[in-house]
């Protein structure tokens, strides 16, 4: 398993880009059910800073602009 992970800068919150190479088949959709339903610590402690979904799985067919607004990739 190869992975890599960037961490991009944006007005509010982190982003990261995640590049994995798996030596057997996964299910995208599995995957991203997965990410898509994690919560930890603070959200379980329904903290007041917490966001609600602490991470957001964004279909790679979309990107972020310099202007910090999700359009599609060409």
């Amino acid at each position: 398993m190869y992975v890599t992970t960037t961490r991009v800068p944006v007005k509010y919150g982190h982003m990261a880009v995640i590049h994995a190479v798996l030596n057997k088949d996964v299910d995208t959709e599995y995957v991203i059910n997965k990410l898509s339903r994690f919560k930890s610590l603070p959200q379980e402690r329904e903290l007041p800073t917490a966001p609600k979904e602490p991470i957001k799985v964004i279909n790679r067919s979309m990107r972020l602009n310099r202007l910090g607004i999700w359009t599609r990739c060409p």
